[in-house]
């Protein structure tokens, strides 16, 4: 089965976006939507993963807090080119699954959402509130 997944980002095409597509399709689809666009597009689509680039995404915790109140047993992860353990630290406790360095290596992507979609779905009811 080929998973489903959904990168949230401020373009739709970029260079990021064009190599984590090539990595990410021997393991599934991906679609890319802008943060304006993200909440509502997971009401009427499912994903099995979502990516959401704290680069430019500007309240990440908020961001994913309300896309897990739209699908609490979706895998969301989060990448960033300079991650920080504070910035780490809220995305996980927002409900973020997983905090990953941005990497342009596609063996070093495919291994890390192999692990990723490897792993049972959370249901997160923590999280801040919307």
């Amino acid at each position: 089965m080929q998973a489903t997944f959904l990168l949230i980002s401020d373009r739709k095409e970029s260079q990021w976006s064009q190599v984590l597509a090539r990595a990410l399709a021997p393991l599934g689809e991906l679609q890319v939507v802008l943060e304006k666009e993200a909440v509502q597009h997971t009401l009427q689509h499912g994903y099995d993963t979502m990516i959401v680039d704290a680069a430019v995404i500007d309240d990440v915790p908020f961001l994913i807090s309300r896309l897990r109140a739209q699908q609490p047993q979706a895998r969301i992860v989060v990448v960033s080119a300079s991650p920080t353990w504070e910035r780490a630290r809220e995305a996980l406790l927002a409900g973020a699954m997983d905090y990953i360095h941005r990497s342009t290596s596609k063996e070093e992507l495919v291994s890390t959402f192999e692990n990723i979609i490897a792993r049972v779905p959370p249901y997160w009811p923590f999280g801040r509130k919307t």
